[in-house]
């Protein structure tokens, strides 16, 4: 009897096993897709890191594009709903003011870079200084929160850099994403890679799914 029960656990084990990997089979996103955008955030990290100034230059022009598309855009819908009291007047004011950031952008970019750079600062600061007192004051355990502060050390230091050196503190958080685009294209390629012989050694092909 203890034998058969043996058996029975262990042939209900393969059975669970087997079922999740068939459903592993099943996942909409196909290895293809990983392995794609693993390439995709690879070659961007590595433009990044080699042409770091000729992607601040297209980034800049992107933006200026994209603000004064915005600024046409909510300036026409104003427009449009011009009829219904002053439902008009936020839109058109956003309108404009998305239309000065983009001329701006365009006719003054080391204005805009040196205030984007400083707002991202402020940013890094209090979501460092958030993180540092949160590590001092929780009730979690000591491992948890001496990684909490060390965490949230790494943010003010990144922002008093961006203070202190506004001029290459772009240059500095390009390349930063840069890496971490690196990083997450190998691992997007290598999840697709372990995907792909999932799928192979348990005989998910695509025309069976």
């Amino acid at each position: 009897m203890f034998k058969s029960h043996a058996f029975n656990s262990d042939h209900v084990e393969s059975s669970c096993w087997c079922s999740l990997m068939l459903e592993v089979c099943r996942i909409p996103a196909r290895w293809q897709g990983y392995i794609l955008s693993g390439v995709i955030f690879l070659i961007l990290g590595i433009l990044c890191l080699v042409l770091t100034q000729q992607v601040m230059s297209v980034l800049l022009i992107l933006f200026s594009a994209i603000a004064l598309l915005l600024g046409i855009l909510l300036i026409a819908a104003g427009v449009f709903v011009s009829g219904f009291r002053f439902q008009w007047v936020p839109l058109v004011l956003l309108g404009v003011i998305f239309i000065i950031i983009g001329l701006a952008s365009i006719y003054y970019p080391d204005i805009v870079s040196a205030l984007t750079i400083y707002l991202l600062a402020g940013i890094g600061l209090l979501a460092g200084l958030l993180m540092v007192i949160y590590g001092a004051i929780s009730f979690v355990e000591m491992k948890t929160r001496v990684l909490i502060v060390f965490l949230g050390f790494i943010p003010l230091v990144i922002a008093t850099y961006m203070i202190l050196f506004p001029s290459s503190a772009a240059v500095l958080l390009l390349r930063l994403w840069g890496i971490f685009a690196c990083i997450l294209g190998i691992a997007l390629m290598v999840q697709g890679l372990i995907l792909r012989r999932v799928n192979y050694e348990f005989g998910c092909n695509e025309e069976d799914t």
